[in-house]
Parts: C-alpha cells; structure tokens; sequence
C-alpha cells in the first residue's frame, strides 16, 4: 500500500528508499489571510474536531431530568407558555411565569410533586 503511496507521489517512479509519506503544510504555501503562525492553526483545526466529536459521543446531561421524568408534559407546557407570552409581547406575564419556572426547577421536591415519582412503590 506504501508503495502505490511513493510511487504515486514521486511521480511513478520507484525509489530504494519506501517508507510513510507525511503531508506538511508550509507557511509560504498558505493562503493570504493565514497570517497568524502555523501552531495555532494546527491547534484550532484539533481543537474544531474535539468539539464535533464531544458532542456526538457525550450525552445532553442538562436536559436529563426533563428527558427522564415519567410526566413532564405540565413543566414543557409551562415553557410553551412563557415562549407564547413573550412572542405576543406580554412581558409581565412572562416574567412571573419564567420566575415561577426557575423556582420550580430549583426544588427537585417541587419538580418530583409536578412530573411524578420515578420509583414505583407498591401500596399495601
């Protein structure tokens, strides 16, 4: 396979010497707008791929107890609201409405007594 590679790249012909070819970039060969050094645009485009790959390979961890309630459909109903409200412009309404939310969300005892227990207990 390395040597299709190098005799590819030396133009068909075979050389004594075969090994791995490396690619590098040369500063005279990079564009205009490039002017910063060569280190941070190698640190950037590693630093752009561990980004897309964080988010492809961690779960979303904020929106787990809305995900995982048994009925959250009174707590989205609510956020429905507040969108509502705040697109037809009724600002103090929103406002009480967001507040009532962030207290809600605040108190796990509250959110529980809204969206239901996850443990099933048996009533005896």
């Amino acid at each position: 396979m390395f040597n299709d590679v190098t005799r590819s790249l030396s133009g068909g012909q075979s050389s004594e010497n075969q090994g791995l070819g490396l690619f590098v970039i040369s500063r005279k060969a990079l564009p205009a707008f490039l002017t910063y050094p060569l280190l941070t645009f190698y640190v950037s485009i590693i630093y752009v791929l561990a980004t897309l790959f964080r988010k492809g390979l961690v779960p979303i961890t904020w929106a787990t107890y809305i995900n995982d309630a048994p009925d959250p459909d009174d707590v989205l109903m609510l956020c429905e609201t507040i969108n509502l409200y705040r697109l037809k412009e009724r600002l103090v309404e929103e406002e009480e409405l967001f507040f009532l939310l962030k207290d809600i969300l605040r108190s796990p005892e509250f959110l529980k007594a809204i969206s239901g227990d996850t443990i099933r207990t048996l009533a005896k």
